[in-house]
């Protein structure tokens, strides 16, 4: 009878403890059901949390799998200036510069193509796409990572998509491009010195917007227009033996960016045996040009008593600019000279630095601002020898569509 009562009290204590641990994993479970609820609504990965404004308009184009947050993109087709084309469970995606971009339903990965490449790029992507005829669902992180000319933020629960606006002479909306996110160092593009990699933040500027200032007879800069950021080009040499400002050149002033990527460009120059380039005229004063201008005018009706002086500044117009609208004052431009003619005449035309030049000078950041044959679009007769510094995010793009910089800030900057 006594072991039957000592097995009867050790089998109540088991039943006890067996009790006691299943209420103590209820409850541990219970605490964490409820952190991870707790956790979720501040976190905030709930779909219900979140609302999405594209242009300030409320839309219900956004949706949460998974903890990734999905935008449907064809609610933005409008927004991004976008034409849809291709299968359902593939669209393509296509703006009026040639890029587009194309998704597959189911995969976490996407093809772009922008109209500077010439094959397709595949991008892997956060979270797989959702694709059919009602929807293109691709993750927020992707929208802001492949389209160019749009702003995305998130403040809480609260997310808004916008377009970026262009402030100058008018206000308008930048052009979307679409770009598969590349971070090759310029050695990939050219093979340059060792030397070279210091200047790479001046070549392709953070700020890439920060040096499209247009100075041209329709936008003057006006009598005060100074920048603040003057740097002389004659205080950067020292590389070496290396010369960078021709002897005897009257303006060797540049902005900071564009002084240390000319200074670049001129360095590759003399690695590459291109020996006689050099800077001749950067910065310019209203108070210069006003001066040089003057002495054109009288130059050309001493040529030719005949002319009025109206009919002086018509001829002298199409070589050289009024007072306060030229791209010298901007501290932006340089001329460059063959010193074996130091003259700024068409023979440097022919010469193979000027080949090289118009081959390679985008990735400095230069583009040739007065190419032959747009006269009418610049207002200025070919100049071989005028490179205007933009940084190679626009130089890029300028020269490989062959226009102007007003054409690309009116038709591919800007809508």
């Amino acid at each position: 009878m006594n072991n039957q009562n000592v097995i009867k009290k050790r089998s109540k204590a088991y039943t006890l403890c067996y009790i006691a641990v299943a209420v103590l994993t209820v409850l541990i479970v219970g605490c964490i059901v409820a952190a991870i609820v707790i956790g979720t609504l501040n976190t905030g990965v709930n779909p219900t949390e979140y609302s999405l404004k594209i242009n300030g308009e409320e839309t219900d184009a956004l949706k949460n799998e998974n903890g990734t947050v999905m935008v449907n993109i064809d609610k933005l087709t409008e927004l991004l200036d976008l034409t849809k084309s291709g299968e359902a469970a593939t669209p393509k995606y296509s703006n009026s510069l040639g890029d587009y971009v194309k998704f597959v339903n189911g995969e976490s990965y996407a093809y772009v193509r922008d109209a500077f490449s010439a094959s397709e790029m595949k991008v892997n992507l956060p979270a797989a796409v959702t694709a059919n005829r009602e929807t293109c669902l691709v993750p927020l992180d992707t929208v802001s990572a492949i389209f160019s000319g749009i702003s995305v933020t998130v403040d809480g629960p609260s997310i808004s998509i916008n377009r970026r606006l262009v402030t100058g002479s008018t206000t308008k909306y930048e052009k979307v491009e679409i770009r598969a996110k590349s971070s090759d160092p310029l050695s990939m593009v050219l093979e340059l010195t060792p030397i070279m990699e210091q200047y790479e933040k001046f070549l392709n500027p953070a700020d890439r917007d920060a040096f499209l200032i247009l100075a041209n007879k329709e936008n003057p800069l006006g009598s005060s227009y100074a920048p603040d950021d003057l740097v002389d080009l004659k205080s950067m040499e020292g590389y070496g033996d290396e010369q960078i400002v021709n002897d005897g050149a009257p303006n060797s002033q540049m902005r900071l960016y564009a002084a240390n990527a000319l200074k670049a460009m001129i360095l590759q120059l003399r690695s590459e045996e291109y020996v006689n380039i050099f800077a001749q005229s950067g910065y310019r004063t209203y108070e210069y040009q006003e001066n040089l201008f003057e002495k054109y005018v009288a130059e050309e009706m001493e040529k030719d008593s005949s002319l009025t002086r109206a009919e002086a500044e018509e001829i002298v117009l199409t070589y050289s600019a009024k007072p306060g609208t030229s791209e010298h004052q901007t501290g932006l431009c340089i001329d460059l000279i063959d010193d074996r003619y130091n003259t700024l005449e068409n023979p440097f035309t022919k010469k193979l630095g000027m080949e090289w030049l118009a081959e390679n000078a985008w990735k400095f950041g230069f583009i040739l601002r007065y190419p032959e044959g747009a006269e009418d679009i610049t207002g200025y007769s070919y100049e071989s020898w005028h490179f205007r510094y933009v940084g190679r995010y626009h130089a890029e793009r300028i020269t490989a569509l062959g226009i102007t910089l007003e054409e690309y800030l009116e038709d591919y900057y800007g809508k």
